[in-house]
């Protein structure tokens, strides 16, 4: 549920087990993903072939400042895109040029989401 519970779990695990592999790394990237997803409001993933799309509830979306929200995702890449549905925001990385998993990015933005906050 936190970034340093996840580095201290991974150092338990490959002090126990030796280096751990880019799959098992995903996985546990995985598990945090859905904890900050379920926290703030996300309210489902599309994954395509090209990107994936993760859709913010109405509630989240009426509290984000979307300029913030837009200039946060462009310095972490280049591939987010944003649209705006049915009183939701619609977040999209476009995964084909990424150099590393596309829940790294995701992690990365949505970990800082109280930046992006209204108050």
């Amino acid at each position: 549920d936190s970034y340093d519970k996840l580095i201290k779990t991974r150092a338990e695990i490959e002090d126990r087990f030796g280096k751990i592999n880019d799959d098992m790394l995903i996985y546990m990237y995985e598990e945090w993903l859905e904890k900050i997803s379920n926290s703030i409001g996300v309210e489902k993933y599309i994954q395509s072939k090209n990107s994936v799309t993760c859709i913010l509830s109405t509630e989240t979306s009426n509290n984000i400042n979307g300029e913030k929200l837009f200039y946060l995702a462009n310095d972490i890449s280049r591939m987010f895109r944003f649209s705006y549905k049915d009183n939701k925001i619609y977040i999209i990385l476009d995964t084909i040029k990424l150099e590393k998993n596309w829940i790294f990015y995701m992690i990365e933005l949505l970990n800082q989401f109280n930046k992006f906050k209204k108050v």
